[in-house]
């Protein structure tokens, strides 16, 4: 799968168009798995560790390419449990600023009417 996304990426064209997919909705599913597996793939690659400390401390590739090829390799799963996921997460991150996530609030109109008030109705 990865080949095959390298090649659709280098010459330009969609993966099911590589391999002649009729169906456009199958031709789509499979599009979008084989990106994201490539997506997934490439980003892993080239991720990197620090090991050791001090001067002497170096990067290394934290996956190498076999361990990533390994038909039994899986990535860990992210972290997202520390803020619950979801809206949590998002209010989580707005609380810190250097985020760069804005929190916006809602603020009632200022003459007293409800939002949404019919005008006839006044």
């Amino acid at each position: 799968m990865l080949r095959l996304y390298q090649t659709a990426e280098k010459t330009g064209q969609r993966p099911s168009a590589l391999i002649d997919l009729d169906d456009a909705y199958t031709a789509l599913d499979f599009d979008n798995a084989v990106i994201y597996a490539g997506r997934t793939l490439e980003s892993a690659a080239q991720e990197q560790e620090r090991v050791g400390s001090g001067p002497t401390a170096q990067w290394r590739h934290k996956y190498p390419i076999e361990q990533l090829l390994d038909p039994n390799f899986r990535l860990p799963s992210p972290k997202t449990k520390q803020f619950g996921g979801g809206l949590l997460a998002l209010m989580a991150m707005a609380s810190n600023p250097r985020s760069g996530v804005k929190l916006w609030r809602v603020a009632k109109p200022d003459d007293g009417r409800t939002e949404g008030a019919d005008e006839r109705a006044a």
